[in-house]
């Protein structure tokens, strides 16, 4: 067993040790531990990406994921975003990005860990994803080391490769940690964790529109494609979490009321769909130019999209909110025009996700292979496109 497992499995025991403590002090009978089992841990994960990006970095090929992704005819550069262009080696970086953050978090909190659901949240979401790490196993070795290595895919020996992955895993965890906190705002009034959900929230927004933006360039100067954007799988899958954000900061209190659970909710539904998008990126859920292929990963993220559904559901019961309402004033322009803005991103999302989710349902109803092609995409949007266009205009002259 390499040294980067042992990390792995020791992070993943610190993990759950901790969600023990949290839960359990939560409840008034836990004693405090002498060791911090969640920043410990995430050094040892950030540990373990390291040494996989050292191995690629010093061409070390008796690793299979440094033999079919590099080769020792890629410069340093190449071979450091080459660790996060491979398959698995994407999910331990998508690791060691959460881990960082929620050190910092953690560091941040320090004193206040029984105060917030949060923690629980996150160590349960960072257990899915290392998980998903073991099951992609970076870490196979053959019994001798190889020459070379097959190299990169001509189309990732590119700079993009360098910023756009690390700017949409950012955006990815961002959402997370706004999804922990989203928690400790249900039952009772925390004024830190509010502040903290729409921190994260508004950095989560940049960073998915980054991704998406650099994405959209990268599509058009490398793969030829002749054009930003071509409703791929993968890019659509990245467009419907950033969709919902965006509802999200549309229903203001003006028109979602005080007293209900909709923005909370459009919180959860974009952390779930991040999951979802996730899941067609690299869980093998959809045919894509982008996806890494059939995984069998894709059954976990969908485990983890519905704890999270049902771990929020469950805490926004016992608050007593309303799930959902939209208050609809006739009488403000305004409020009617933020009011119009929401329903078309939502309705924008439901097409999205049809044409995601249909292909899918007719192939395991036996359909065979289903296509659903641009044409079925501008057709649905463009009409709520315009209604959203409207409603923006109608916010900016009332």
């Amino acid at each position: 067993m390499e040294i980067a497992e042992i990390f792995l499995f020791g992070a993943a025991a610190l993990i759950f040790g901790d969600l023990v403590q949290l839960v359990n002090s939560r409840k008034g009978r836990a004693q405090k531990m002498g060791i911090p089992m969640a920043p410990l841990a995430c050094l040892l994960i950030i540990g373990s990406y390291l040494l996989l990006a050292q191995a690629f970095i010093v061409n070390n090929f008796r690793f299979e994921e440094v033999y079919y992704y590099s080769s020792s005819g890629l410069p340093v550069i190449g071979r450091l975003y080459a660790s996060w262009a491979s398959s698995a080696g994407s999910w331990l970086f998508l690791a060691a990005t959460f881990a960082l953050g929620y050190l910092v978090i953690r560091f941040r909190l320090r004193d206040r860990e029984s105060e917030f659901r949060a923690f629980q949240a996150l160590d349960i979401m960072l257990l899915f994803v290392i998980l998903v790490v073991f099951l992609k196993s970076p870490f196979l070795v053959f019994p001798e080391a190889m020459m070379d290595g097959r190299g990169l895919n001509p189309l990732l020996k590119t700079p993009w490769m360098l910023i756009h992955p690390p700017v949409v895993f950012i955006g990815y965890v961002l959402m997370f940690y706004g999804f922990a906190f989203t928690i400790d705002t249900l039952k009772k009034e925390n004024r830190t964790a509010s502040i903290l959900v729409r921190v994260f929230a508004q950095s989560a927004w940049l960073f998915l529109t980054l991704g998406i933006a650099l994405g959209g360039l990268w599509a058009y100067e490398v793969l030829g494609w002749g054009g930003y954007w071509a409703w791929d799988p993968v890019e659509t899958a990245s467009l419907v979490p950033w969709l919902t954000l965006t509802a999200y900061f549309h229903l203001t209190s003006t028109i979602s009321g005080r007293e209900s659970s909709s923005r909370e909710l459009m919180i959860m539904v974009s952390s779930v769909l991040v999951v979802f998008a996730t899941a067609i990126t690299r869980g093998g859920l959809a045919v894509s130019v982008h996806a890494f292929g059939q995984s069998p990963i894709g059954a976990v993220l969908l485990a983890m999209l519905a704890l999270m559904a049902g771990y929020f559901l469950y805490y926004q019961r016992k608050g007593g909110k309303p799930l959902f309402d939209l208050n609809l004033d006739s009488d403000s322009v305004y409020s009617t025009s933020l009011s119009l803005s929401f329903i078309s991103l939502i309705l924008i999302t439901v097409v999205c996700l049809w044409g995601m989710i249909f292909p899918m349902i007719g192939s395991l109803m036996g359909g065979g292979e289903i296509s659903i092609d641009a044409a079925f995409f501008n057709k649905w949007c463009y009409p709520f496109v315009l209604l959203f266009v409207a409603s923006l205009i109608g916010c900016h002259l009332s």
